[in-house]
């Protein structure tokens, strides 16, 4: 899943989480306690999408610019 998938399902993400925690067993204050952790990971996977995203795409671009192998100064 790419990073923009990520942001365009974070209200569902968070939707998810409360359901998650709202089937666990406990009260209001539990469930709050379970949904952020859960919540925090969503965004921190967010977070690991965009930087491998922004490497992948600097590793392309070095590779587009980089001179052929051999080929100078023949």
């Amino acid at each position: 899943m790419t990073r923009h998938g990520l942001r365009k399902g974070r209200r569902y993400a968070f939707a998810e989480c409360v359901i998650i925690a709202a089937v666990l067993p406990g009260e209001l204050i539990t469930m709050a306690m379970e949904a952020v952790p859960l919540y925090v990971l969503y965004e921190a996977s967010l977070l690991i999408a965009t930087v491998a995203e922004r490497r992948q795409r600097s590793r392309q671009q070095r590779a587009e610019t980089a001179p052929a192998s051999g080929a100078a100064g023949v």
